[in-house]
């Protein structure tokens, strides 16, 4: 009886972190496709400032030294005002511990990958990752 009152627990532990590792994937899932929809959105808008947010650092300052060194952000055109912006389609999300790999696209064009960086708790793209992707 005391046996089986020990398996039960462990049973139940292994069952309940189960759900928590599914919680969590689920929960950085949802992050990274908001992350990426914001990303998309304002590299679409054309503002520099908030690009840079969404960015790693190591990316981020990168980005920062073109900008100021008089090269233009790559930008999709800004929107206007009740333009509808176009939708992002995301798929193959990869995480691997604090870095992640995403196919994102905007139809029609073909989805290609992005990476993705846990920094301070909040998920930011990052291309230097596609080197831990392989």
């Amino acid at each position: 009886m005391f046996i089986t009152v020990f398996a039960l627990a462990g049973i139940g532990g292994a069952v309940a972190l189960v759900i928590q590792q599914v919680g969590a994937k689920g929960t950085d899932d949802a992050e990274i496709s908001s992350v990426l929809l914001d990303f998309a959105n304002v590299v679409e808008s054309g503002s520099t400032q908030q690009v840079v947010e969404l960015l790693c650092a190591e990316e981020a300052a990168t980005f920062a030294d073109r900008v100021s060194g008089g090269e233009e952000a790559e930008q999709g055109g800004a929107t206007e005002d009740g333009r509808r912006q176009r939708p992002v389609d995301i798929s193959d999300i990869v995480i691997r511990g604090d870095i992640a790999s995403v196919r994102v696209a905007r139809p029609p064009s073909e989805p290609r990958p992005l990476y993705l960086r846990r920094e301070d708790g909040r998920w930011k793209v990052c291309a230097p990752v596609a080197e831990q992707f392989g």
